[in-house]
């Protein structure tokens, strides 16, 4: 199964999943929708979706599980901008930046 972020029928961005032994279209099943919000990427990290949404002119990170089901938002220290939250599937720590007007560029670390 090969995961991919794409804006097919979803112009702001949803995750879907492909079977190499059925890679037709008509097969591909969808993991993360699309939302109001727009998906600016996305990273798998401990078997588990980050999404990198961007929601009001400001980062909302979620969390997702291998089938597309919410596990968590992930609660920055204000209103701002994140990013990185890159890793391995079989790794459960990232890191990823923060900065906002009232704080500087910070690193962070999530599990």
């Amino acid at each position: 199964m090969l995961y991919f972020h794409t804006d097919l029928a979803a112009p702001r961005s949803r995750v879907i999943a492909i079977d190499l032994r059925k890679p037709e279209p008509a097969n591909y099943r969808e993991v993360i929708p699309q939302t109001a919000e727009n998906l600016n990427g996305v990273h798998m990290v401990g078997n588990r979706f980050v999404g990198n949404y961007l929601k009001d002119a400001r980062t909302q990170i979620k969390v997702f599980d291998v089938e597309g089901k919410f596990v968590r938002e992930v609660e920055l220290p204000t209103l701002g901008t994140a990013g990185g939250f890159g890793g391995k599937r079989d790794e459960y720590e990232t890191f990823y930046t923060f900065a906002s007007f009232a704080t500087p560029p910070s690193i962070y670390a999530m599990t």
